[in-house]
């Protein structure tokens, strides 16, 4: 009798939590850059495009703020507007602190809360912010492909 040698396929690696996890992730990132290009493109608030809160779109009044502050800037139109979100998690004067390394990283003097970053800059500083975001969110999109790529 001759002995027959079968080759089966390499196993799976079970499908863990870690993958579990991984696929929650993918399906949240890229759910969330298809909002943010959405946003994007569509938005017609033109330079306040994508800008939101954990509500969704920014209140009338509140893209309001931010339209005085582009269109008459002075200390008291940028404390108006420097708490307000601009995404989840960033703040106007997170966004300014982020991008110029001249802007106080505290207001503990009445000379700091008066300054405030020009229009033009803090709109540049914004436009900067949705790319890297953007960046950031495929990134970690990917990183969640590369795991579930290994259960493969």
């Amino acid at each position: 009798m001759t002995a027959v040698v079968i080759n089966f396929p390499k196993p799976l690696k079970p499908r863990d939590e870690a993958f579990n996890a991984a696929c929650e992730a993918f399906e949240y990132f890229d759910e969330s850059i298809k909002t943010m290009e959405s946003m994007f493109i569509t938005d017609s608030r033109g330079v306040i495009a994508g800008m939101h809160n954990m509500f969704g779109g920014h209140r009338p009044e509140i893209k309001k703020a931010f339209l005085s502050f582009c269109n008459r800037p002075s200390a008291k139109t940028w404390q108006a507007i420097r708490s307000y979100l601009l995404d989840l998690s960033t703040t106007s004067w997170q966004l300014w602190i982020k991008y110029d390394p001249k802007a106080p990283r505290l207001l503990d003097t009445k000379e700091k809360e008066n300054l405030f970053p020009a229009p033009d800059d803090f709109l540049r500083y914004y436009a900067q912010h949705k790319q890297d975001r953007l960046i950031e969110i495929r990134q970690r999109r990917d990183a969640a492909q590369a795991i579930i790529n290994t259960y493969e």
